[in-house]
């Protein structure tokens, strides 16, 4: 059993595995992972090969074998482990307000590739320092994340139209917040584009303009405008 692989003859009993040589027995699953046999971790993930010469990663919570590519996945982008993310990155829980929506890349205070030395000063819109924050894997960091708004609406920014409805006359059209992020109106909101008339855009929402996008200011509603 991928649970017991540690077996004893002379009390004809098994218990859980301590070490990799323990699962060696096992069929695709040659790692041990507290204390059971499993098929990868996000560590150990040389069983899952690769493909086009890059590294495919493990998912760290299932603990299986994934088609993902390691070091591809983007700032703020979903992982399954921290390999997947690019240098300078960790795969960690994204949390808006009080809730967790899954791990997401983020930057890793100090790191490498471009990553911000000073989370506030360096790091917008990822201006918001989580001290000794764990990884999926296990590491631990200073990480460099967004204060108030959400990775879905640090994506959707500027790019969806959230108006109420955009087939509408550009003069009766309004605002839809509820087409931006995950939490309407308190990590998005629609904003109008200013010197447009009717033309809205969901933004980020932030408390100083360290929240926002480069070139973006916060305004005096607590969104990023553009």
């Amino acid at each position: 059993m991928a649970d017991k692989a540690q077996c004893s003859a002379q009390s004809s009993s098994c218990t859980a595995c301590t070490d990799d040589t323990q699962c060696a027995h096992i069929p695709g699953k040659n790692v041990c992972s507290a204390g059971a046999c499993v098929q990868c971790t996000g560590t150990k993930a040389e069983a899952c090969g690769s493909q086009d010469s890059v590294p495919l990663v493990c998912d760290s919570m299932s603990k299986t074998c994934s088609t993902l590519k390691a070091g591809k996945a983007g700032v703020c982008k979903p992982c399954v482990s921290d390999a997947q993310c690019m240098p300078g990155q960790l795969c960690v829980q994204e949390t808006v307000n009080g809730k967790m929506l899954g791990f997401a890349c983020f930057w890793k205070k100090g790191g490498q590739n471009g990553a911000p030395a000073s989370c506030f000063l360096d790091g917008r819109p990822f201006s918001k320092q989580l001290s000794s924050a764990s990884s999926i894997d296990g590491a631990t960091a200073d990480i460099c994340t967004l204060s108030i708004s959400s990775c879905l609406a640090f994506e959707q920014f500027k790019s969806v139209d959230c108006a109420t409805d955009p087939t509408a006359p550009p003069a009766v059209r309004m605002a839809d917040d509820s087409k931006c992020g995950v939490a309407p109106g308190m990590d998005a909101r629609c904003a109008v584009v200013q010197g447009e008339v009717g033309v809205f855009r969901c933004t980020m929402t932030c408390g100083s303009d360290e929240d926002c996008k480069p070139q973006f200011a916060c305004d005096g509603t607590s969104v990023c405008r553009f």
